[in-house]
């Protein structure tokens, strides 16, 4: 996918998940990083930004291999989109809630992260 009209500068979220008219329902980027002292780095919300704008999404989630801090999000101003953070505990095996099937390598079918895909 690229960012700019001229098709010259491409950008490569993680997931992105479309719906059933292959439009962006939601933007995943994984940061294989822990969280530094003084916490994550702002270069990673300028890029999901920049992932928000290209599929026109209001919403955009990074998620951190580890880290201390609770789930933040983060109102951009004048943009209309929120961006947030998670962090995964890696000492925590995997599990799944009601209602997600587990594959055969027992880990979730579906992403750990509360995106309604209903439509209505």
């Amino acid at each position: 996918m690229t960012m700019d009209a001229a098709g010259e500068v491409t950008v490569k979220p993680e997931l992105v998940w479309l719906g059933p008219d292959a439009t962006a329902w939601a933007v995943v980027d994984a940061k294989y990083k822990a969280e530094r002292p003084d916490g994550f780095p702002d270069a990673d919300l300028y890029q999901m930004l920049a992932y928000c704008t290209v599929l026109g999404l209001a919403e955009g989630h990074l998620v951190y291999a580890q880290g201390n801090e609770p789930v933040m999000s983060h109102q951009i101003r004048r943009t209309g989109v929120t961006i947030h953070r998670h962090t995964l505990d890696l000492s925590l095996p995997p599990r799944c809630s009601a209602g997600r099937r587990a594959t055969r390598s027992r880990h979730c079918s579906k992403l750990p992260l509360d995106i309604d895909t209903k439509t209505s």
